[in-house]
């Protein structure tokens, strides 16, 4: 018996029934952002980093173990013009405040590019699980050089719908929020835009949340019960 091959999307590569795109209000952050993808998380249905890419226009995902060949990363990496940070909280990473005070930034189209001839900042972004990352940076020299920072978190995560390891570990969208949400912070610049991540993050959660609720509801159908019961 052959079944039909259902719809993909091709721009989130979700299937139709699934697909965020109507919810994405793509926006230039004020730095370049790096997303760097275990083919594992790669792989997993309900993830964040290409969302978080197709949002952000001037991201850049690439999915590997071991970046040590990858042409493009040691490209921007060989890039004189770029400041790279690490968004990784290794025991010698400094607080992410830090990485934003080396001088003002400009409005406008340049924003993100430093005055006084410094060098524009760029954000990379491990999307894996802890032991992966670990396998990640184990296998990337390259990656190790890169100065690390950190952040504490002032939420929980709002992901209910997988499993995290504690309450303050935040997915990779959100991480990137706050990133940039600290940075117009810090600078006293209003935008508003970056929200727009947090926006197509929560209609990937509701969505996942309705998806349980009716198969929670057609499971205990099946089962011979009359009331709704959620899925969750």
């Amino acid at each position: 018996m052959a079944f039909a091959q259902r719809e993909v999307c091709p721009r989130c590569r979700k299937a139709a029934v699934a697909c965020y795109c109507k919810a994405l209000r793509p926006f230039t952050a004020p730095f370049g952002v790096g997303i760097l993808q275990h083919p594992y998380e790669a792989r997993n249905a309900i993830a964040t980093a290409r969302m978080t890419h197709l949002s952000i226009k001037n991201s850049q995902i690439f999915v590997d173990i071991d970046f040590s060949k990858n042409v493009r990363v040691n490209e921007l990496l060989a890039d004189q013009s770029l400041r790279h940070v690490m968004l990784y909280p290794s025991r010698d990473a400094v607080d992410l405040s830090e990485c934003f005070g080396e001088a003002d930034v400009e409005t406008g189209a340049e924003m993100g590019r430093e005055t006084g001839g410094s060098r524009q900042l760029f954000v990379w972004v491990l999307d894996a699980k802890w032991q992966h990352v670990n396998q990640m940076l184990r296998s990337s020299p390259n990656l190790q050089a890169i100065p690390m920072v950190k952040f504490n978190p002032d939420r929980e995560s709002q992901f209910i719908i997988r499993k995290q390891p504690a309450a303050m570990c935040l997915s990779t969208i959100e991480s990137i929020h706050l990133v940039i949400d600290r940075f117009f912070a810090q600078k006293g610049l209003p935008n508003q835009e970056h929200h727009a991540l947090l926006d197509a993050f929560q209609y990937l959660v509701q969505q996942q949340l309705e998806f349980a609720r009716v198969v929670g509801f057609r499971r205990h159908r099946r089962r011979g019960h009359s009331e709704i019961v959620p899925g969750v």
